[in-house]
């Protein structure tokens, strides 16, 4: 198994079966049964990789940025603008969500996301 896989837990699993994390490519800061945390940083002008929300979460916002949602297939689902320090809840009615984001800003957007485990997943 390589370094990578041990860190993200991808366990030769298809993408859209895998960890938000693992899709990601980053590793978790919490990994406790009812709650997984880790950090995403997308440089400006970049989109981070395609991954899917099965759970309630929260986003805080390190540093913001004009960000982006997409589909898979390309389809705009959101304009936002990241302001440092806000919180944005992303609860089980918007579940499953397979997106991926991008960064219109000037400057680094770095999210920190905080997955809640508590009911079952959306599938």
């Amino acid at each position: 198994m390589s370094d990578v896989t041990e860190r993200t837990g991808t366990n030769g699993l298809p993408p859209e079966l895998l960890e938000p994390w693992a899709e990601l490519g980053v590793e978790l800061l919490v990994d406790e049964p009812h709650v997984k945390s880790w950090m995403e940083v997308i440089k400006p002008g970049a989109a981070h990789p395609t991954h899917t929300h099965r759970y309630p979460f929260v986003t805080v916002v390190v540093a913001g940025g004009e960000g982006r949602s997409w589909t898979p297939d390309g389809e705009l689902i959101q304009r936002m603008t990241l302001r440092a320090g806000e919180a944005r809840y992303s609860g089980a009615e918007i579940l499953p969500l397979r997106h991926h984001m991008t960064n219109a800003s000037d400057s680094e957007i770095v999210l920190v996301t905080v997955e809640l485990r508590f009911p079952g997943p959306v599938i």
